[in-house]
């Protein structure tokens, strides 16, 4: 009962920190790089430090035209991608690349050896054998764009997107918000933060949390499910809100509702659910072993 009572706090402190937790610091060899709480859309909102190492900085820029394919753009081992939707019909790539070492001429000199390519539909980072580098991709896509996002220990995050978006991240979270396009992620040993309330949304965390904030009062589009295993889920909506949702647990789970005196609710030793608003839950959340968070009020 302790270790579930310590699974539950560790879900209300996820709710209650993101998104400064989906903007924390990365650490590797040395290289931490962190952000505050605001949309990444410049290098210098990056703060690196180097545990006291030489560090060389720099970015660059690519224009990739537009495209009725898919883009693929896969994240420097360590390194994140955030992804706006923009009216222009290209698209404006911004890569932040640093490199560090015990003396500034060979920093500077690894840094020269990362680069930005695009080829065959594929945007990608190479850069020195060592591990002491990292980049960080600043995307501005057109709003329908389709695109497939990968990672690995670091950020991914995608805002204002209407097309269909694809999502690999291992190690690191993902976070969406005001996307109401065909959007499916799997995270493994991350977590998952989600704002919004539209779109064909399909989202599994393995090994991590889920949090919810649905807006407005209705769902508008074919629905959203997130699966978490082995994570906390967290859902936040209005009092007011009116499309169906639905929230399961299996397993010796906490589970905290607040606000859900109105609700279905179904509790047995094994299985929890609550349902809000009415007709067919457009909106499915579960998880398994993970406690559950529901806070249903006013905000905006």
């Amino acid at each position: 009962m302790r270790r579930a009572l310590e699974l539950f706090l560790a879900a209300a402190l996820f709710v209650a920190t993101y998104p400064a937790y989906a903007h924390s610091g990365r650490h590797h060899y040395g290289l931490s790089v962190s952000t505050d709480d605001r949309d990444v859309v410049s290098c210098d909102q990056l703060r690196v430090s180097a545990d006291n190492r030489e560090l060389a900085r720099a970015e660059d820029r690519l224009t990739l035209p537009q495209t009725s394919s898919t883009v693929r753009v896969e994240a420097a081992e360590n390194g994140g991608v955030y992804v706006y939707g923009w009216d222009r019909q290209d698209f404006g790539v911004l890569n932040c690349k640093v490199a560090l070492s015990d003396d500034r001429m060979t920093a500077e000199r690894k840094l020269q050896l990362i680069k930005m390519s695009f080829d065959n539909g594929q945007l990608t980072v190479t850069g020195p054998d060592a591990s002491d580098w990292t980049s960080y991709l600043i995307v501005h896509a057109p709003r329908g764009s389709s695109l497939a996002l990968t990672g690995m220990n670091g950020p991914i995050s995608v805002s204002d997107l209407a097309g269909k978006v694809e999502v690999h991240n291992t190690n690191g979270p993902f976070a969406i918000k005001g996307s109401a396009g065909e959007i499916s992620a799997e995270i493994k040993n991350g977590p998952i933060a989600y704002a919004g309330n539209g779109g064909d949304v399909r989202l599994h965390a393995e090994n991590g949390p889920i949090a919810v904030k649905l807006l407005g009062t209705t769902w508008n589009g074919k629905g959203l499910e997130a699966q978490s295993m082995n994570g906390p889920l967290s859902l936040k909506l209005p009092n007011n809100y009116a499309s169906g949702v639905l929230v399961q647990a299996r397993g010796y789970s906490p589970f905290s509702c607040s606000g859900c005196e109105a609700a279905h609710k179904d509790f047995d030793d094994h299985n929890k659910s609550v349902q809000f608003g009415s007709g067919e839950p457009v909106v499915r959340l579960s998880t398994v072993n993970g406690p559950v968070s529901i806070n249903e009020h006013d905000f905006e």
